[in-house]
């Protein structure tokens, strides 16, 4: 969410982390050092964050001349347009990024975190009732929660055809592991109900989410394509959520989930630098919109 010049005057765009923020702000910047630099090595170098390769950025960067290209790098100079920007997210997910961010910088609008902000209430109490009923008779952290499926399933696991709840999916005690597209949303919900993830990235800002999970803050693990064929193979899909599920390395990361979810519940605390950070907000807008009705 960006805050444009005047109460009033609210720009609305999607969650994301604060390395896809640092992408977006430097647009411009990443274009020339692209051109110049980076071309040859297809690396570009994001302050206090995992260096992140071509492929990983957003989808129109990677091919200048379509039209979405244009589209991101336009609205990529309108984010030094905002009096502030609103993020999804707190320091310990991505420290060196939201430090460099939230330092000070000619024409750079300042940079406020405010999570992490989860919804986990249900519209509808009867919606998806059937797979939490399911999750009840299954043993502690026995279940890795996959949030698309195949009925080639049937039998072993639990295929819901519509939309699962799935902040309650997350919460359950059942629930061990997540293969996500990362999402922020899902991200956030995995960080809050501290869920250790494999990550399956497909497209937009989640590959650049994935490499955050995987090499910055290391709650994640990622399958690895076959180099001849290009695809993940079922051999390898089962290493990796075996690795997650009962493996040392998965252990270290659900300890890991379990300290970022201590962080993510201080934040929001009565004496949290996110609930002290709205609470500065509202007081400012306040008094920003008693002016100028006066």
């Amino acid at each position: 969410m960006s805050i444009h010049r005047g109460v009033d005057q609210v720009e609305n765009g999607n969650q994301s982390s604060f390395k896809t923020l640092f992408g977006v702000i430097h647009g411009p910047r990443l274009q020339n050092i692209q051109h110049h630099f980076a071309r040859k090595l297809n690396i570009y170098e994001i302050t206090g964050s995992t260096p992140v390769h071509e492929s990983e950025l957003l989808d129109p960067v990677e091919a200048r001349c379509n039209d979405a290209y244009k589209w991101v790098l336009h609205h990529a100079g309108r984010y030094r347009l905002a009096e502030g920007i609103l993020l999804n997210g707190f320091e310990e997910l991505e420290p060196g990024t939201v430090e460099y961010l939230q330092g000070k910088e000619p024409g750079k609008p300042p940079v406020y975190s405010v999570g992490s902000l989860v919804n986990m209430e249900q519209s509808s109490k009867s919606h998806g009732s059937e797979c939490l009923k399911w999750l009840d008779e299954k043993p502690k952290c026995s279940v890795s929660y996959v949030s698309f499926g195949s009925e080639g399933t049937e039998g072993r696991g639990l295929v819901k055809p519509s939309w699962a709840p799935q902040a309650q999916v997350l919460a359950h005690n059942s629930t061990g592991g997540f293969l996500t597209h990362c999402g922020w949303n899902s991200t956030l919900e995995s960080v809050v109900n501290s869920v250790p993830l494999v990550v399956w990235p497909l497209y937009a800002e989640q590959r650049m989410n994935a490499l955050m999970l995987t090499q910055d803050i290391k709650v994640a693990l990622g399958p690895r394509a076959d180099e001849a064929t290009g695809l993940v193979g079922r051999d390898e899909i089962a290493r990796v959520v075996k690795g997650l599920m009962e493996g040392k390395e998965g252990k270290r990361i659900r300890s890991r989930m379990k300290d970022l979810k201590d962080a993510a519940a201080k934040v929001l605390g009565e004496a949290g630098s996110s609930t002290w950070t709205l609470a500065e907000l509202a007081l400012r807008w306040k008094a920003k919109l008693v002016n100028e009705l006066h």
